[in-house]
């Protein structure tokens, strides 16, 4: 999310290879770009999900693996860390191969991680697979608006940033209120297995539906789509009356391809040092801190003041969510009032 401004930015440079000027800017029609928002909202909602579905089971957590509060707050702590780091990595990977093989390599990364959560025993092993769970499914929100780029002009973009805004945000106001439940009235572990299920279903549902849409691989959806990049079914695949092949990029060697394709992070940070940029930042992410403190502080704080259950302290989670999602909402209105 903190990431999004650079996939757009990146994505926005692909244009200089779309189809030529008279061509309409894209070919998908108005309801698949809805279906395509709804498979993105869902992809975005997995990473806020996932970070803060176990919250209400800290208590817990710190009794079942006879360590203190604060290891099991570090655990909290390394998913947000590898959510900021990731996508520098993968947004621009995704410029490379395309959205839908980062979608589908992400995913399976963020299922195979959550089964192993499910079975694991260790402290170590529940750090490092959070971190690994993180990785997985924390792209997701800056390549969604990669997406949006992709498919939509800046004048309409408002118009598909807020239901996935909304659909980010209520991540946050799920996660306590299915977790907390499910860990009071079974057990931790059916946390990461409720994960993982949905994960095997989404996993299916993009394999089966999401369409490229990188404008340097398939332009405005005229171009013909191959291998990983096509999906099984084309429901979602706009139509033309003459499909283009893409031409291939020849290069020199194996090292010069691997070059071509690594990508490097450090672009992303010196988009740090420019004013607008940075104050962006630093906004979103004093918001960030605040609100992960507060996240991560309440299940001990409940519990040993108030003697809550995982139950009561899920649904304490409400109140902090109501604000975000109204102010998401006013800022998908305020975007489609400007033309």
């Amino acid at each position: 999310m903190r990431l999004s401004a650079i996939a757009i930015d990146d994505a926005a440079k692909s244009e200089t290879t779309d189809l030529p000027s008279a061509s309409p800017y894209t070919l998908l029609t108005k309801r698949q770009r809805h279906c395509l928002a709804v498979i993105i909202g869902i992809a975005t909602m997995f990473s806020p999900l996932a970070a803060n579905i176990y919250l209400p089971c800290v208590p817990r957590l710190r009794d079942e693996f006879h360590t203190t509060l604060q290891s099991i707050n570090l655990t909290i702590t390394a998913y947000i860390l590898v959510q900021g780091i990731a996508p520098t990595f993968f947004t621009q990977l995704a410029e490379k191969l395309g959205r839908r093989p980062v979608y589908l390599l992400t995913f399976s990364i963020f299922v195979l991680s959550s089964l192993a959560l499910s079975l694991q025993h260790s402290y170590v092993a529940l750090l490092v697979l959070r971190m690994v769970q993180s990785l997985g499914a924390s792209v997701s929100t800056s390549i969604g608006y990669a997406v949006i780029a992709d498919v939509s002009t800046p004048a309409e973009r408002g118009k598909m940033i807020a239901p996935i805004m909304f659909t980010v945000n209520l991540g946050p106001i799920l996660a306590p209120i299915i977790g907390g439940p499910l860990c009071g009235n079974t057990n931790w572990r059916w946390i990461f297995r409720l994960l993982t299920i949905l994960g095997v279903a989404f996993l299916i549902s993009i394999t089966i539906l999401l369409p490229e849409t990188n404008r340097k691989i398939v332009g405005n959806g005229g171009i013909e789509a191959s291998g990983v990049n096509r999906p099984v079914l084309p429901f979602l695949i706009p139509k033309a009356h003459n499909y283009e092949k893409r031409q291939k990029v020849q290069y020199s060697s194996n090292w010069a391809k691997a070059k071509a394709i690594m990508p490097n992070p450090f672009k992303s940070v010196a988009l740090v040092f420019q004013k607008d940029t940075f104050l962006v930042l630093y906004l979103a992410g004093s918001f960030y801190m605040m609100y992960y403190v507060v996240q991560g502080s309440l299940p001990t704080l409940f519990k040993e003041a108030y003697g809550f259950n995982e139950t009561k302290i899920g649904l304490c989670y409400l109140t902090l969510s109501v604000g975000v999602v109204i102010s998401s909402q006013i800022q998908g209105a305020s975007q489609r009032q400007i033309k």
